[in-house]
């Protein structure tokens, strides 16, 4: 199973229970591939896997849900997601699956953050660029509104 089969879990848990059915789900896709290994045929670290899907799903909901904050999902944001964040074409339908679920309200989204947020120190440049890109698709669309700002 790939990281994006884990994050289909994710998205699944996501649909049923919110975002702690997420986490249960991507536990189950966890569980499904637990002993996995690179091209040396080294085990992988498991909490780094773990930590590499959180940040996944992370970053793909607070973009879902970012496009949402002005309430219209508009094209130029999602071209805008697409070009930031390069998705192999072969999980562009799982990414997608993924973003559906979380585009339908700006709820939630604080869960996410915070969970990104733990990933990394304070400082990270990974949080920087993650926020500079939430403001790249929220201006996507020509015009960022006080939905936007707030999210």
């Amino acid at each position: 199973m790939s990281i994006w089969g884990k994050i289909i879990g994710g998205a699944a848990g996501l649909a049923l229970g919110g975002p702690l059915g997420a986490l249960i789900g991507t536990a189950a896709g966890h569980a499904v591939d637990k002993i996995t290994s690179n091209s040396e045929g080294m085990l992988i670290d498991e909490e780094a896997s773990k930590q590499k899907i959180a940040f996944t799903i992370g970053v793909i909901v607070l973009s879902a849900k970012m496009t949402k904050a002005y309430g219209v999902v508009t094209r130029d944001e999602i071209t805008a997601f697409r070009k930031i964040f390069h998705i192999p074409g072969n999980e562009i339908k799982n990414v997608g699956r993924v973003w559906d679920l979380a585009r339908r309200d700006v709820a939630g989204f604080e869960v996410y953050a915070r969970q990104i947020e733990k990933l990394f120190n304070p400082q990270s440049p990974v949080l920087e660029e993650l926020l500079g890109s939430l403001i790249y698709i929220a201006q996507a669309d020509g015009v960022v509104n006080s939905g936007e700002i707030d999210y």
